[in-house]
């Protein structure tokens, strides 16, 4: 995508005018030529933060990547293989900075990207990731485990999304695993289905 593919006509509401912050996850399955129906399937609620996985861009093609009102705030994109990747958009007036998560990511096994900014007085860093059905998964918890260590204060609220795929809805050990590592930072799953 290219800004020349970009819509004016298309407003949605200011982030000022919303009492709660708003994050939103997709797994897009490929961004190119999906704009519009992102940018419509979003009016109603006008996230703060829009979070994507699986958007199958190239490292050249996801910097030119363009959604009206958002900039472009964290990604990663595959090095060697095709498809994958994720990506974060936030809101043009939001302050925030880019955490580095490169040092963690391989692809397929575990795709990652995260912001960190201040919502009123608490601290918080967004998680955006992915992990193939044929990822490593012992590198997929442990990674992210070490990533999630590494940024750990009591004083930093963390937030992921992204798609685990992983069934949430029956027990199993990947599931076990998951939510023991969630526990171990205070997180909890709010996901009951299939990833």
């Amino acid at each position: 995508m290219t800004q020349s593919n970009r819509n004016d006509d298309i407003d949605t509401p200011s982030p000022t005018k919303q009492s709660v912050f708003v994050i939103y996850h997709q797994n897009i399955q490929g961004l190119k030529g999906k704009t519009n129906e992102i940018i419509f399937s979003l009016i109603s609620c006008a996230p703060n933060i829009i979070c994507l996985t699986e958007h199958h861009l190239l490292n050249n093609e996801i910097d030119t990547a363009w959604l009206p009102n958002y900039k472009l705030a964290a990604n990663y994109t595959r090095n060697s293989l095709k498809c994958g990747g994720v990506c974060i958009f936030i809101r043009d007036n939001i302050k925030f900075s880019k955490v580095d998560t490169l040092h963690y990511c391989k692809d397929r096994d575990l795709e990652i990207a995260a912001i960190k900014l201040k919502l009123e007085k608490t601290k918080v860093i967004v998680f955006c990731l992915y992990t193939a059905p044929a990822g490593n998964f012992d590198y997929f918890i442990n990674r992210l485990d070490d990533l999630l260590h590494s940024l750990y204060s009591p004083k930093l609220k963390f937030i992921i999304c992204g798609d685990f795929n992983i069934n949430f809805s029956v027990m199993s050990s990947r599931k076990s695993e998951i939510e023991q590592l969630l526990l171990i930072y205070n997180l909890i799953g709010t996901v009951q289905f299939p990833t």
